[in-house]
């Protein structure tokens, strides 16, 4: 029967999108339900309503959502299916700014609840420009939508619209958290005067992804790398995340926050702790996060002097894209949609960073993310030092570092290269690499459909925490302060389909280093 199936949802919920039309919930989050639909994962009952300004029919939505799921759905597509799931969908057309949308969803989510003659648990999932955020959560709670539910017999007791129990509300939210630490704590504060700690689910989705999962199961799973988990064994650390595509159509989002503070404050960030952080005191939800607040908390902020010759920023012109064998014209970033024609926006960064906790003390990690880059892909590279017995090998190939990296995009997994003495009567070393891919029949799981789970069971583990995300933007802001003084950081300044900027290569050569990534 369904309910046996590992993983699947049980309880009723009713989940509220604010923002239902904007490309966050046609890329993903419509697409990840329908598939949970699909694996029978979600309840009999359940209830999905978009909240935006449009003036939407019911049927002008289910067609918007059917254009959407045909589009972006990866997997098999079933009319069938599609036909079931959409008549759970519904639309509440609403300004975020007034309050009469939000008092009409009042109503709508009352006839669910007399329904099922009981409290339906509701989610709100916050998927607009965090310019919103602060009225969304302004008229949650003057309209009472934040209380929650309370059964029928019991409501009558309550003032015109009270709902009554912050027990049957969670909150989801996406980064980035505010727009440096000051924005970020402002935002903080509102999100705990109408909701708390354990009812705030701030999502950063690559926590959801299996392969960054894995990365902890790796490390405290397997004792024989523990030993060598240090600055004694290991020579420095890379992380990438490249991607392929410009900012498409998120020009007016993408203007007001940049890469920066859009990818490094939570992907890069979050990717680096999962090297450093030590082992969790506990395997439950607190303990992980403490663990995870711990290591960000110890990466050394950069000073404004530093800012120079420990970070590169870099904004794409116009180049070329050999990527689909075909010689494709790339227009700059200045040229895209809803971008100033004389933006100053980074839509590159690299980092060289180093951590207080002293078992990695003097180990750099060199981060760097951006836009319209050779081609996508996210790696952790881990460069162990070179072996003492270096000087015998002959040749071409010498014994040379070791090197564990973590595949998460395109491909998913590990491969650790190792040292091994080539057939033959000379001293010959050839790299070996040993690695597996994940190999699962239906692909593995999108990181939008494990955090949609997590909060329907209320398990926060890959959500960040308040500490963690003031901890990340007092490093973040330091750096952005430091560039609001440069008038001019000549952009742009590397083409599009390259590797970034030139800078970016220096600032790990000068080192004695290099990308591995190219």
């Amino acid at each position: 029967m369904d309910t046996q199936i590992p993983g699947k949802i049980t309880s009723p919920f009713v989940m509220v999108i604010f923002g239902v039309t904007g490309d966050l919930t046609q890329r993903k989050l419509i697409p990840a339900l329908f598939h949970l639909f699909q694996k029978k994962l979600l309840p009999e009952r359940f209830y999905i309503v978009g909240f935006s300004r449009r003036p939407y029919t019911s049927e002008d939505f289910k067609e918007f959502l059917e254009q959407a799921i045909k589009k972006y759905h990866q997997h098999n597509f079933s009319e069938s299916q599609w036909h079931e799931f959409i008549g759970k969908c519904y639309y509440q057309q609403g300004d975020f700014g007034e309050a009469q949308g939000y008092l009409d969803l009042i109503g709508k989510l009352k006839e669910f609840d007399d329904f099922l003659s009981s409290c339906v648990p509701r989610f709100f999932y916050l998927a607009t420009p965090p310019d919103n955020y602060p009225e969304i959560l302004k008229y949650l709670h003057s309209t009472k939508l934040s209380e929650g539910c309370l059964p029928a017999s019991l409501r009558q007791a309550l003032p015109a619209g009270g709902q009554g129990s912050d027990k049957w509300t969670k909150i989801m939210i996406e980064k980035p958290f505010g727009k440096d630490l000051d924005d970020a704590t402002k935002l903080d504060e509102k999100l705990a005067q109408f909701f708390n700690e354990e009812q705030i689910y701030r999502i950063d989705h690559y926590l959801g992804k299996e392969a960054v999962q894995n990365i902890l199961a790796f490390r405290f799973g397997n004792t024989i790398f523990d030993p060598v988990w240090n600055n004694r064994f290991i020579d420095h650390v890379q992380i990438t995340i490249a991607e392929n595509l410009g900012v498409e159509t998120r020009g007016n989002f993408f203007e007001g926050v940049g890469t920066l503070r859009d990818m490094a404050q939570s992907h890069l960030l979050q990717l680096m702790t999962a090297i450093t952080m030590r082992e969790p005191q506990r395997l439950d939800a607190e303990g992980i996060r403490d663990a995870r607040t711990a290591s960000i908390k110890e990466i050394v902020c950069i000073e404004p002097a530093q800012v120079e010759t420990r970070i590169v920023r870099g904004q794409y012109g116009k180049g070329n894209s050999y990527t689909s064998g075909k010689n494709e014209q790339l227009l700059s970033y200045r040229k895209e949609r809803n971008v100033s024609p004389v933006s100053n926006t980074e839509t590159f960064v690299a980092l060289k960073l180093f951590t207080t906790d002293g078992l990695w003390d003097g180990v750099p990690f060199y981060l760097r993310t951006g836009k319209r880059l050779q081609r996508k892909a996210t790696e952790i590279a881990v460069i162990f030092k070179e072996p003492k017995l270096k000087m015998l090998g002959k040749g071409e190939k010498e014994v040379v570092a070791n090197t564990l990296t973590f595949q998460i995009e395109p491909t998913q997994g590990i491969e650790l290269t190792l040292n091994a003495k080539k057939v033959g009567f000379e001293r010959i070393f050839n790299q070996v690499p040993m690695n597996f891919t994940y190999r699962t029949p239906d692909g593995l799981p999108e990181a939008y459909e494990k955090l949609l789970v997590d909060v329907m069971r209320g398990d926060q583990t890959l959500f960040t925490r308040t500490d963690e995300v003031q901890a990340s933007w007092k490093l973040i802001s330091r750096i952005s302060q430091r560039w609001q003084e440069e008038k001019d950081p000549g952009f742009p300044n590397y083409p599009a389909g390259s590797w970034g900027p030139k800078a970016a290569e220096e600032l790990i050569q000068k080192d004695g280093r290099a990308w591995i990534l190219q």
